[in-house]
Parts: C-alpha cells; sequence; structure tokens
C-alpha cells in the first residue's frame, strides 16, 4: 500500500517485495516513511523531518556466472558503440 499526503508532505509504503521470476525474493521492506520538510519547496532541495526504513530485505545472490541477482534491478545502460577496427575511418 503506497499512501502520500501532499499537505502535510509525507509518503509511505507498506509490505514492498521484488521477486525473481522463480519467486525467490531479491529486496524489499515491511514500511518506508518519508517526512519532507515545507522548506524544501523554497530551498529546491530535499530536506527531511523524518525516514524510517522497518524489516530491510536483502537476498544477494552471485549466479553461477558471476552476476550478482541485485544488478538486475538496475536499468541497462546505453548501448556501447563498438570498437573501431584498424584501417576503419568513420566521420
Amino acid at each position: 500500500m503506497v499512501r502520500l499526503n501532499p499537505f502535510i508532505y509525507t509518503f509511505e509504503v507498506n509490505d514492498l517485495r521484488m521477486d525473481e521470476p522463480n519467486g525467490q525474493p531479491i529486496a524489499g521492506f515491511k514500511r518506508l516513511f518519508v517526512d519532507f520538510e515545507l522548506k524544501s519547496v523554497f530551498n529546491w532541495a530535499w530536506t527531511f523531518r523524518e525516514v524510517s526504513l522497518e524489516g530491510p530485505l536483502v537476498n544477494a545472490v552471485i549466479d553461477p556466472d558471476g552476476s550478482l541477482n541485485l544488478a538486475r534491478l538496475a536499468p541497462p545502460g546505453p548501448p556501447s558503440e563498438a570498437p573501431a577496427k584498424p584501417g576503419d575511418r568513420r566521420g
């Protein structure tokens, strides 16, 4: 459940869990609560009165190919350009 109160600048998420396709948990938490301060709006900077995280869960697993399961949570980066071959002229 997600709750956002724009009048008192609070944000709360309960029972968030991210799973692998096979159902194994990767990461999650029981409750995240963030209380922003009003001066954040005027200072153009994130300012918090309170941030609390209850029941964090992280299940880091190194796969047989050496990759970390948590790395799959990050968005893919931009495609890399293939290196130029000797004598290849681009321009």
